[in-house]
């Protein structure tokens, strides 16, 4: 699948944009320097297939200043028979993805080939993965980091888990409510509770899983990227909730609501959940953080977005397309060379400040320089 064109109306620093990209496995690169609009072109193709900023901003924030809605249109193309989507692209003909946010209606709308849909419908169906210069600081960041970055990646991938994601945040608010405000009544928490429990097993079977995947290919895909092996043993800590056995999950979650009630009360909040998670990187069991070098650092994090790729492409039947947001000059040339020979398997976008990065590279790749948020095609 890639990305055929990309329309854009006042969407932040472009207030009309039309351009087009070669469909094929290869690079697209935005030249500019830094402000020019580089990281918007990725932020506004990202949103086709998560309809949530990476930036961590609002949509009032993404409108052009003096506008009051914005418009993102896609045209996607499947490569081949062999290369489609599992359910939206059935056919190879071009079809079209749009999103609208009308900033005075608070209201955001989404279109597969104009028809209508709900956004849970239309996410998912054009997978990428975003690498930006902040996930090198994944593991430097608190454990919320590493939550959204479970919970953005399982729920682009998984519809159940998007929603079951959002019923739980909703019954948790809800019981936090009741806790400062100092409800005691048993028999009510005792309905969020279930609710909570049901929600929290679906969330915590897809987080296993997709540890699982990661602590039994890490140590490979570590070793490929540096070139070398080490002779540390590397593993995924996963902290969670976790009962003696999976099939007792619900039950045993309850149990252990129940057990901490005087303690929520006491601190106002629930204290044990999903909202609770974590997961590090370890060196022979201890925490990357704690003592790898700035360039382990880096290699770790590009394993877990190879990885990530790889574990997106056991779930649908294309290729995701990988979004590199300034990433090169936070690299090595030995890791951008390997970063390189990856991406180049991929419809990728790259933004850079410096073209130099790629004067070696020998695959195929279209150069955009943008300027005063005019884009040009070199090739």
């Amino acid at each position: 699948m890639f990305l055929e064109s990309l329309s854009l109306v006042n969407f932040r620093s472009y207030k009309n944009l039309e351009i087009n990209f070669k469909p094929q496995n290869g690079l697209n690169i935005f030249v500019a320097p830094n402000g020019q609009g580089k990281t918007n072109l990725l932020e506004a193709i990202s949103l086709l297939s998560f309809p949530k900023s990476f930036r961590n901003l609002k949509f009032d924030d993404i409108c052009n200043f003096d506008s009051y809605y914005f418009s993102i249109k896609g045209n996607i193309s499947p490569s081949n028979q062999s290369d489609q989507a599992l359910d939206v692209f059935q056919d190879n003909s071009i079809k079209n993805l749009h999103m609208v946010f009308d900033k005075k209606q608070k209201e955001k709308a989404f279109f597969i080939d104009e028809i209508k849909l709900p956004s849970k419908e239309f996410m998912g169906n054009f997978q990428s993965v975003v690498f930006t210069p902040d996930d090198m600081h994944l593991f430097v960041l608190g454990p919320v980091a590493r939550r959204k970055f479970l919970n953005t990646f399982l729920s682009s991938l998984f519809k159940d888990y998007f929603e079951s994601l959002m019923t739980y945040n909703k019954n948790l608010k809800i019981r936090n409510k009741m806790l400062k405000d100092g409800v005691t009544n048993q028999i009510l928490y005792s309905v969020y509770n279930q609710k909570l429990a049901q929600s929290a097993a679906i969330i915590h079977a897809y987080r296993i899983e997709f540890i699982e995947y990661l602590n039994k290919n890490l140590e490979s895909t570590y070793n490929s990227i540096a070139g070398t092996e080490l002779d540390k043993q590397i593993k995924v800590k996963f902290t969670a909730f976790k009962p003696e056995n999976i099939s007792l999950y619900k039950t045993q979650f309850i149990e252990n609501l129940n057990k901490n009630f005087e303690k929520d009360l006491r601190y106002k909040s629930t204290n044990l959940g999903i909202h609770r998670d974590d997961f590090q990187f370890l060196l022979d069991g201890k925490a990357i953080i704690d003592f790898c070098s700035r360039g382990e650092n880096r290699t770790f994090i590009l394993a877990l977005k190879f990885l990530q790729v790889e574990y997106l492409k056991q779930f649908i039947s294309y290729r995701p397309i990988l979004l590199l947001d300034d990433v090169f000059s936070e690299l090595d040339s030995q890791r951008r060379k390997q970063l390189l020979s990856f991406a180049s398997q991929y419809q990728t976008f790259i933004t850079t400040v410096e073209k130099a990065y790629f004067n070696d590279y020998s695959g195929s790749y279209q150069t955009f320089v943008i300027q005063n948020s005019t884009i040009n095609s070199l090739n």
